[in-house]
């Protein structure tokens, strides 16, 4: 049997060892990358977790914020239609008409010729309101009907330095059958009636019609 002896056997092996050689550094550079990149996939994950954490704790304070916001807006409404109200009320006290004073007033102009035997006044409307004021009475003089006259004329002036729209007018004047004594002479007489007029607080103002409203928004 013959024999065969293989005297290359060792330079057989350092080549079969240099064709793995490659092949393990590509599975050692292959199992770097992947733990490469599971550090990374792991690090990129924490990260994603913290955001999203993070996120949704924003998103529960802005929820908190923003209901305490409508609830903000809600009190401010409530506050406002209190203010409103309270300016209201304050309009009317202001726009009273106290009448004391206005008499104690009118007293004061009337002259010692002048008799007032009646005072009536009227006041209609609720924001604007207009009042009149009626004054009966006799005046006395050489010439009675100038004397009512100037008392017309006094209470104009009077009313015009407080209020709007004032009128004074006659409603009546006519000489009187009877004679009255003033400082021990016996005067003509004239019966009076005068109507005095005048404005007092603001009109609210108008809604827009609903044609108008229509219109402006091209309906």
């Amino acid at each position: 049997m013959p024999l065969h002896l293989n005297l290359y056997h060792e330079i057989e092996q350092q080549r079969a060892a240099s064709r793995r050689d490659p092949l393990k550094l590509s599975l050692y550079a292959l199992g770097l990358l992947i733990a490469g990149l599971a550090a990374y996939y792991s690090v990129e994950a924490g990260r994603t977790a913290s955001a999203q954490a993070d996120l949704s704790r924003q998103q529960a304070a802005f929820s908190k914020i923003e209901a305490e916001a409508k609830e903000a807006i809600a009190h401010e409404q409530t506050f406002k239609d209190t203010i409103e109200s309270a300016d209201k009320v304050v309009a009317k006290i202001e726009g009273r008409l106290y009448w004391a004073p206005i008499l104690a007033e009118i007293a004061a102009i009337v002259p010692p010729e002048v008799q007032l035997a009646k005072f009536s006044a009227n006041t209609q409307g609720f924001d604007l309101k207009k009042t009149v004021i009626t004054l009966d009475g006799v005046s006395a003089g050489a010439d009675p009907r100038r004397v009512a006259e100037d008392l017309r004329q006094a209470l104009a002036l009077l009313f015009g330095k407080k209020y709007r729209a004032v009128d004074a007018s006659f409603q009546k004047l006519e000489d009187g059958s009877e004679s009255l004594t003033l400082h021990g002479n016996s005067l003509a007489t004239a019966l009076f009636t005068i109507n005095v007029k005048f404005e007092t607080g603001e009109e609210p103002p108008k809604a827009p019609a609903i044609a108008d409203t229509k219109k402006r928004n091209g309906k």
